[in-house]
């Protein structure tokens, strides 16, 4: 009945600030990807498929405008 109804717009409204909150935290974390002074340290493995993973992760932070600053093969 009634409460249901109640129940459910208590439900909405809270979720609807939630989804606020996570597009605010959400903006706040591309905006510090994306600042100048961010950078990214790729390590992989020399094994073939990981290392190609992590070029391929490369080259898409690069078509992004997202700086790569370093990529580790670590052998150990």
């Amino acid at each position: 009945g009634s409460g249901l109804l109640v129940d459910l717009q208590t439900f909405l409204y809270a979720f609807g600030t939630v989804l606020d909150g996570f597009r605010d935290r959400a903006a706040a974390v591309k905006r510090l990807l994306a600042d100048p002074n961010t950078s990214f340290v790729i390590v992989t493995t020399p094994e073939r498929d990981p290392a190609a993973e992590a070029l391929h992760f490369a080259e898409r932070l690069a078509s992004s405008d997202l700086q790569v600053r370093a990529l580790i093969v670590n052998q150990t």
